[in-house]
């Protein structure tokens, strides 16, 4: 079938049956958010810059329904949550940072983590925030220690927690020197693993790092990492 007529059938099958809202169940179409959830999605007002040099920036508070899909997505496994956020990142980014990476890195979770969860989040978003660009290396980063839950830990706990625990992949430690690299996360909070992360890749010789992540908590949440 020529792509214009499977791009029309596509688009006539969306209009029969509209894809649901993640967060509130009402028809939404493009893969999204409703309108009406989508205004409850609060951009966080400025970029906040890290003390290591590393600009990081979240499209959204940690609250109403981008906190919603982040959780379904991480803990229950709802696609349809982890495309209205893969929207949220593309659609909501500076196209600055986008263009500026030359490398797109998700935070790693430890095998154990991985193992019981079944994916890890932040490499899904990123694969779709790549795009088949080939700027994506999903096991650059190794995660070494399996960690307590940041989220039952207060701010100095948080940072003695995943000290060290952070390491570039000595396989592929050579594509990261002389590089610009985004990390990508779900949730940023204290903002001590992102800074891990970016130490860890500093060490390896990028020449700078900076963070993107969906949503950033304004206060103490409780999710698990």
């Amino acid at each position: 079938m020529p792509p214009s007529l499977a791009a029309l059938g596509r688009g006539l099958l969306e209009l029969a049956f509209p894809a649901r809202c993640p967060a509130c169940g009402r028809p939404a179409h493009g893969g999204g958010l409703c309108a009406a959830c989508l205004a409850q999605v609060e951009p966080t007002v400025e970029p906040s810059l890290e003390p290591i040099d590393s600009l990081s920036f979240a499209v959204a508070k940690h609250a109403g329904p981008a906190a919603q899909c982040v959780r379904a997505f991480k803990y229950r496994r709802d696609w349809a949550a982890g495309r209205a956020l893969a929207l949220l990142l593309r659609e909501r980014a500076p196209a600055e940072m986008l263009g500026w990476a030359e490398i797109i890195c998700p935070v790693p979770l430890h095998r154990l983590r991985l193992l019981g969860r079944g994916f890890n989040q932040a490499a899904w978003l990123a694969r779709r925030l790549d795009q088949g660009q080939g700027r994506l290396r999903a096991r650059l980063l190794l995660r070494l220690r399996h960690t307590r839950p940041q989220a039952r830990l207060n701010g100095q706990e948080r940072l003695a927690n995943v000290s060290g625990a952070f390491a570039v992949n000595p396989r592929l430690a050579a594509q990261v020197d002389g590089r610009r690299v985004l990390l990508i996360d779900d949730v940023q909070t204290t903002g001590a693993t992102l800074h891990e992360c970016t130490m860890a890749l500093l060490a390896a010789g990028a020449v700078q790092v900076r963070a993107l992540t969906v949503s950033r908590a304004m206060g103490e949440i409780h999710d698990n990492p």
